[in-house]
């Protein structure tokens, strides 16, 4: 599974998160660089659902 990176990019923006803000949002919480690196190479559909789960969104709208 490929995740749409420039709509979480969008959705961050629109929200007003920066990656620390969205990263103490996670369960544990992560820094900035493990917030992007999470990002972009989330794989799994648990780690997905963590990210949709912290910007309020439905993980399929993540997938590319």
């Amino acid at each position: 599974m490929k995740i749409n990176t420039k709509k979480i990019q969008k959705e961050m923006d629109r929200v007003g998160l920066s990656l620390s803000q969205l990263g103490k949002r996670f369960t544990p919480t992560k820094t900035r660089q493990g917030t992007w690196y999470v990002i972009h190479h989330a794989k799994k559909i648990t780690v997905i659902e963590e990210i949709a789960e912290a910007l309020d969104l439905n993980p399929r709208d993540l997938l590319k």
